[in-house]
């Protein structure tokens, strides 16, 4: 087990993904033992751009939305450690069996479990399944590159 020694680690405050915001849709990394597990938590607070029109009165998370988030937790599963910089660049390839269970709403905390399916040397299939207060709300398969500094 690899719990992270200094607690978890804010998202926001480093520059570890490629993505800012609004386009960030993962808070911290609690858990993380590379190659094997990652475990990534989101804060649904309700004022995020794309609650404004889905649906107006009636908040509910998009499902790709969920699908991003996903896809950015579980691709820690390629990190060695939580660099300070940015240690190359992840590209999402392909989602498959993504199967949604439960609508979010605005007040919940995501946390999304990634471990992979199959890697090889800068690509791989990564397992993602997002729950809620210990409730399956979503899982797929997504498949993910990297590149280091150089683009290589």
């Amino acid at each position: 087990m690899n719990t992270l020694k200094d607690g978890p680690i804010d998202i926001r405050k480093t520059d570890v993904l490629q993505m800012t915001d609004p386009f960030l849709f993962v808070d911290r990394v609690t858990y993380l033992d590379p190659g094997k597990k990652v475990i990534v938590e989101k804060d649904v607070t309700g004022e995020e751009w794309f609650f404004k029109g889905h649906f107006p009165g009636n908040p509910i998370l998009p499902g790709h939305i969920l699908a991003e988030a996903m896809i950015q937790a579980g691709s820690f599963i390629f990190r060695k450690k939580l660099e300070k910089l940015r240690p190359g660049q992840v590209n999402y390839l392909a989602a498959t069996k993504i199967r949604f269970f439960k609508i979010t709403r605005p007040g919940a905390t995501i946390v999304m479990t990634g471990t992979p399916v199959k890697v090889i040397s800068s690509a791989g299939i990564i397992h993602v399944e997002a729950r809620v207060d210990g409730e399956l709300i979503a899982r797929g398969n997504f498949t993910i590159t990297t590149k280091d500094k150089e683009g290589k």
